[in-house]
């Protein structure tokens, strides 16, 4: 199968510094989105770590292998998060969001960054929120609608440069023609309904609706900073 991807990131209409971060290597299959908490220099340092530190995965034999090698990754990322913390004596934290293409899909994230698939013009979100606004709705306390808007909608309760131990959730996907997938920091989620993300990444080649989804996202004002990459799957 033959992949196109394109990613975009911008910073938003509200923030002074972008602390989100995107890594888009379809040679090594494998895509990221990263955002960064804790303010200047810190949500920055955050996301970039993340980044640069993924740059390194090599395709793996096996999906087991794979796993390893990005939790050792991201282990890694934590750790440096972790020392820099302690050095400026702020928060150096990051959500993270990947996909990596072996025999099947892989997603690994700790975060509210999410991936999203479009396979017959429908739209599934494949990760699940580590939020404590997603806990609320899993508990039926709030309903999706009244989660959108919450004011704790940006409260994390996984994330990287937090503690020693980092908890990750990794899930298995299975892969069709033409599917195309959606990363992206909650930027973009915060700005756009499903609806729209679902009718802009259907209709247009991949940069075309990178480009597409920030323009709309900053055409109604989005107050945090957006990252996406949308990456679709040709062949069979």
């Amino acid at each position: 199968m033959r992949w196109e991807s394109a990613g975009q990131s911008d910073i938003g209409s509200v923030r002074k510094v972008n602390e989100d971060a995107y890594l888009e290597l379809s040679e090594s299959q494998i895509w990221v989105i990263a955002d960064g908490m804790g303010g200047y220099q810190a949500g920055d340092f955050a996301s970039n770590t993340i980044v640069e530190t993924l740059k390194t995965f090599q395709p793996a034999d096996s999906v087991n292998a794979a796993v390893t090698q990005l939790e050792k990754l991201l282990e890694t990322a934590n750790r440096i998060m972790l020392d820099q913390a302690t050095l400026l004596d702020v928060d150096v934290v990051g959500s993270v969001v990947m996909i990596s293409i072996q025999s099947c899909g892989l997603c690994v994230w700790a975060g509210d960054s999410r991936l999203y698939r479009l396979r017959d013009d429908k739209l599934q979100q494949l990760s699940k929120d580590h939020s404590q606004v997603q806990e609320m709705v899993s508990a039926g306390i709030l309903s999706q609608t009244q989660a959108r808007n919450h004011p704790q909608s940006n409260i994390v309760t996984r994330a990287l440069g937090v503690a020693e131990t980092i908890e990750l959730e990794v899930i298995e996907f299975d892969i069709q023609p033409n599917d195309t997938y959606l990363l992206c920091s909650d930027g973009l989620t915060g700005a756009l309904t499903d609806a729209v993300i679902a009718e802009t990444i259907s209709s247009e080649d991949c940069a075309t609706a990178a480009n597409l989804l920030v323009s709309k996202s900053l055409a109604v004002g989005a107050n945090d900073n957006i990252s996406v990459i949308v990456t679709r799957v040709h062949g069979g």
